[in-house]
């Protein structure tokens, strides 16, 4: 309509985008419920913006810089201004934190981050830290007992410790008991500094006995009975498992030695607590060393879901010429017994070269594989994407001809 009316007026559309465009902007300062602070720019905007009393029904936040890699300690005033303002309101419920660096508080700033995190905590049930920097493991479990009512926690990626004199900076805070519904400990990328999920939740006496959500990375098949263990009681529906420590899931199966990624998938898959009603199932990433022998053993005697109704599997080649379907092979020839998956809807094949998406020169291998999940009823997807939807319509009316699909 606008573009209709103003048409032949160049000058007068092109000031009424610009006030559309300011309009825009102060709605999402003084409407927007959630809004994410992740660079420089925006840290020093949205500290001028709340002076000016902006962002009042903000009720979610995403604070840190990551579009750099460097951590920073000039970042930390604009962090401590953000933070005092939001916690005077006591309106935040959900809080996440991106390369924070917590071990640059300064003793002068410590009893002001202190009040500021006690504030917080009245209104916070959601907390997710990715990628913080903190003195030492204890410092941060102390920090995320400061919140006694979040229930739903993202741990990814944090450091701790590496300082040449580490010091809890949140020894004297109250710790709480949190009860979690939510719980995600994962790494993105490969690093040492993995921590074990199992032995988190026994440091931070965390209450999983309501967990739905849970997401985790493993390193050995004893970490993998560790945490069926603490969470054997939990009603647990959606399961997200992976490795990103190097030595998780790779190996080349051999008759004479069980590599890593065979005994931490037997430990964790073939010992799924009774007490869990998975109804989403996404394993990975995986790394491909392994042939159809090796997924075959992995993968025996894989436990009946009944009501399990969507599976994702992300599968990581190291090289392009490693490329094969051999494993998928094996996916298929489980997740397509009705028997064991009589609920089964939905399974979203993610192969991955160089953490990026294998794309449609890729996809039109899949389909062979994955014709008996597809005849028994079971959607797949590529991405999220309908595999078919990536090959050209001839290629698809050939095979659907030939073999009757």
């Amino acid at each position: 309509m606008i573009m209709k009316i103003f048409k032949p007026d160049l000058q007068t559309l092109g000031t009424c985008s610009l006030v559309t465009r300011s309009f825009r902007l102060a709605a999402q300062s003084l409407l927007g419920r959630h809004i994410s602070v992740n660079d420089l720019h925006r840290v020093e905007e949205c500290v001028r913006l709340l002076k000016n009393s902006g962002f009042q029904h903000v009720r979610s936040l995403s604070l840190g810089i990551t579009t750099r890699r460097t951590v920073l300690e000039k970042y930390w005033n604009d962090y401590l201004t953000i933070l005092k303002i939001f916690a005077s309101r006591k309106c935040l419920v959900r809080l996440w934190l991106w390369e924070v660096p917590f071990f640059f508080l300064q003793p002068r700033q410590k009893k002001m981050f202190k009040d500021i995190v006690l504030a917080l905590s009245c209104s916070v049930t959601e907390l997710g830290l990715y990628g913080c920097h903190f003195s030492c493991y204890e410092e941060m479990v102390s920090f995320v007992r400061v919140f006694p009512h979040c229930d739903k926690l993202y741990i990814q990626d944090c450091v701790t410790g590496d300082q040449d004199s580490p010091e809890n900076s949140f020894a004297n805070f109250p710790q709480h008991k949190l009860s979690v519904v939510d719980l995600d400990i994962t790494a993105s990328s490969a690093h040492e500094l993995l921590m074990d999920p199992s032995g988190f939740i026994e440091d931070a006496e965390l209450d999983v006995s309501s967990l739905r959500k849970l997401a985790c990375d493993l390193r050995s098949a004893e970490e993998s009975c560790r945490i069926i263990s603490a969470t054997s009681g939990s009603p647990v529906r959606e399961l997200r498992f992976s490795s990103s420590y190097p030595d998780g899931f790779q190996g080349t199966y051999t008759h004479v030695s069980y590599p890593p990624l065979l005994t931490v998938a037997k430990a964790f898959i073939t010992s799924v607590s009774p007490g869990w009603d998975l109804e989403s199932l996404a394993i990975g990433p995986m790394y491909h060393e392994a042939d159809w022998v090796f997924w075959e053993a992995a993968l025996k005697n894989f436990p009946e879901l009944p009501h399990l109704t969507k599976v994702q599997i992300t599968y990581h080649y190291r090289t392009p010429a490693s490329w094969n379907t051999s494993c998928w092979v094996s996916f298929t020839s489980i997740l397509s017994n009705r028997k064991m998956f009589p609920r089964l809807k939905l399974v979203d094949v993610c192969p991955t070269y160089r953490s990026r998406q294998l794309g449609y020169r890729h996809s039109d291998q899949l389909l062979f594989p994955f014709r008996p999940l597809r005849l028994s009823g079971i959607k797949v997807t590529h991405w999220g994407e309908h595999v078919r939807s990536f090959f050209p319509p001839g290629f698809v009316l050939a095979f659907n001809v030939i073999f009757k699909v």
